[in-house]
């Protein structure tokens, strides 16, 4: 099966419009699997415009500490910056109002390269040429000292010899340089500054872009991140495909998905693209398995009238009509194939359970903890303020697991996707049903008596507490 590629234009728009604009800030968030990178690299790709782009997954993939990941991160920013338009050689002037160490770490490195000594001082990126080491030793200025050493570099060689001013400022050094040229930066998946365990400065990098980078597009499938650093920076967040887009995409995959089996997977996991690709995909592949080879012929065994009146009186017996392969999949085994997808909502689940702000020590915290939950999942979404300022600790530690996401215009909350709801209500009825029988009294007392609390402060995020 091969799965279509999607282009979603109006969105990729929005993306197209931001790069040639004057803003300086662009947000994009969307659950993973939403589609979301797709749209930031369609969107950058069209424009052709020179830009850095760098994916903070590999903190997560490689398990990168600070000093590894500001390594590959300066190495990304020099090979797609010395694209950016504009003179390199102007951006002296641009370093030295930014820090003026600058001139005195030009001297220094002057310095260390006549000499040619050992110090660790300096790890330089760059290659001297023959003629610019002598015009170095007869250099008196710091205008000298830059020119000689940039004289016959080409742009790569440049940001390479800026970040060699400094082992600790170099990335610094340069994200400033090209901040004076025309380049756009795009983060994607900027969320692992702050959630990578492996990291000890994340949020020291994230100040760093976000003061020197000239134009930056953020892409993030963390709720909190978003909230938290977006600020009034315009944003775009992605929606689920709609039903008749993801059924035209599936029709595309798989020609043969008749309407009950189509309503069967929507139903299990709707328009997540991620999600409906593992459903497609299990689908597809049991059709094209080859049939068993028959076993040996079985004599018929003819059902007599009454025999067959009595088999439909009775509805404990399965009916006997033949189950296609795509139907013995959806009740057999699409849970199977959908096990990694499971796997990691169940992990947001045990995050979100693990949450300190989550209480649960008597059956009344049961009740509203979970009782909110299936509410929550019972609406499409649940309106809250328009900065995202939620005071409900539930909806909050949802949201933190990534449980809930959110949405603009107007400012909402909405269950992740299909299957984190699925997952989501039957966690709450198992919950339930571990209870002791006195237990579940009591839980079905205390639900009686607080439900119309609950529901009433769910419906009214929008209020002051």
């Amino acid at each position: 099966m091969r799965w279509p590629t999607v282009t979603r234009k109006t969105l990729q728009k929005r993306v197209e419009e931001f790069l040639t604009s004057e803003n300086r800030r662009f947000w994009i968030h969307g659950v993973r699997g939403s589609g979301s990178r797709t749209v930031l690299l369609r969107g950058i790709t069209a424009q052709k415009k020179p830009c850095v782009f760098f994916d903070f997954g590999i903190c997560r993939e490689a398990n990168l500490d600070d000093k590894l990941l500001r390594r590959r991160l300066l190495d990304e920013v020099i090979k797609k910056g010395a694209y950016f338009a504009g003179n390199k050689r102007d951006v002296l002037d641009v370093l030295t109002q930014y820090d003026d160490q600058i001139p005195k770490k030009l001297q220094d490195l002057q310095h260390w390269l006549i000499k040619d000594d050992s110090s660790p001082q300096f790890k330089p990126r760059f290659r001297l040429n023959p003629s610019s080491k002598k015009k170095l030793r007869d250099a008196r200025t710091v205008e000298e000292i830059w020119t000689s050493c940039t004289d016959g570099m080409n742009d790569t060689d440049i940001l390479n010899f800026i970040a060699s001013l400094d082992q600790e400022k170099g990335l610094e050094y340069v994200l400033k340089a090209t901040s004076s040229c025309d380049g756009s930066y795009a983060f994607c998946e900027i969320h692992e500054l702050f959630r990578s365990p492996t990291l000890q400065d994340g949020q020291g990098l994230y100040d760093l872009l976000e003061k020197s980078a000239p134009q930056a597009i953020f892409h993030t499938t963390d709720a909190i991140t978003f909230i938290s650093c977006r600020g009034e920076s315009d944003a775009l967040t992605i929606d689920e495909w709609s039903e008749e887009m993801a059924r035209e995409v599936t029709r595309k995959a798989v020609k043969n998905v008749d309407d009950d089996v189509w309503k069967s997977i929507f139903a299990g996991v709707g328009g997540h693209a991620a999600h409906l690709h593992l459903a497609v995909e299990g689908i597809a592949n049991e059709i094209e398995k080859p049939l068993p080879s028959s076993g040996p012929k079985v004599a018929s065994v003819e059902i007599s009238q009454e025999l067959r009146d009595e088999l439909i009186r009775d509805d404990t017996v399965v009916s006997q009509r033949d189950i296609s392969t795509k139907e013995k999949y959806l009740r057999q085994k699409h849970l199977s194939h959908m096990s990694n997808a499971l796997n990691e909502i169940e992990w947001q689940i045990q995050q979100f359970e693990s949450n300190d702000i989550i209480i649960k020590k008597t059956i009344e915290q049961k009740v509203q903890l979970y009782e909110s939950i299936k509410y929550i999942c019972s609406k499409p979404y649940l309106i809250v303020r328009e900065n995202f300022d939620i005071p409900h600790l539930h909806v909050a530690a949802l949201l933190d697991a990534n449980l809930l996401t959110v949405k603009m215009n107007p400012s909402r909350v909405t269950v992740a996707n299909e299957l984190t709801r699925h997952a989501l209500i039957a966690h709450c009825m198992q919950q339930y049903e571990d209870l002791s029988t006195s237990n579940k009294l009591e839980y079905n007392l205390h639900c009686w008596k607080s439900r119309k609390d609950m529901v009433y402060s769910l419906n009214r995020l929008t209020e002051y507490w």
